[in-house]
């Protein structure tokens, strides 16, 4: 018997992540919103998915594209712990 395991709430969180590390704020405007994040219906959980993929990856954001995203879902207000400490 083989497991099959549904990665469609992880598979969302890395579209998006995808996302962030493929813009280049140099060329182009921010092209993100606060509706980007209505796409997950676990907000919380797959919040921290995201940006726990974002962690994972072998370059950093870069602070441009950190403030940008801060400005952008103000994560800096949310009362989460894992999200604002992650």
């Amino acid at each position: 018997m083989i497991c099959r395991y549904d990665h469609s709430l992880a598979e969302v969180c890395s579209r998006l992540k995808d996302r962030w590390l493929n813009w280049n704020p140099s060329v182009e405007p921010c092209p993100f919103s606060p509706s980007d994040l209505d796409e997950f219906s676990l907000r919380s959980n797959q919040t921290w998915e995201f940006l726990a993929q974002l962690r994972e990856v072998d370059a950093p954001l870069g602070i441009e594209k950190t403030k940008a995203m801060d400005s952008v879902y103000n994560f800096s207000a949310t009362r989460n712990c894992e999200i604002k400490f992650l």
